[in-house]
């Protein structure tokens, strides 16, 4: 699962709605997941191949124009309009508050 969005973190609760999972199920990759999807650890990208991947941005993404995201490579990232890159991914759309500090 890739987030982009804010970078104080995202609400797991949110984020597990939008991937339409329940919270305890989230969990990071393991290390071999980006491999199977033809990435490199440290250089993921959410325009994925991997079908059973779940991408979700922050609907704040949107209004970021330029942004530089994983290319699949840890020595390399892209460039792109932010809209253009969510219209190249599979990803759904969602608000995710950044979880309060404690």
């Amino acid at each position: 699962m890739c987030h982009v969005g804010r970078s104080a973190g995202a609400n797991r609760h949110g984020l597990a709605h939008a991937a339409g999972i329940r919270r305890g199920d989230l969990s990071p990759a393991d290390a071999r997941r980006p491999a199977r999807a033809g990435m490199q650890p440290g250089g993921v990208c959410p325009v994925i191949a991997d079908r059973t991947a779940v991408v979700v941005f922050d609907g704040t993404v949107r209004s970021l124009g330029r942004v530089h995201c994983g290319s699949g490579r840890p020595a390399s990232s892209i460039e792109v309009e932010a809209a253009e890159l969510m219209a190249a991914a599979t990803a759904s759309i969602a608000d995710l508050p950044a979880d309060e500090p404690v």
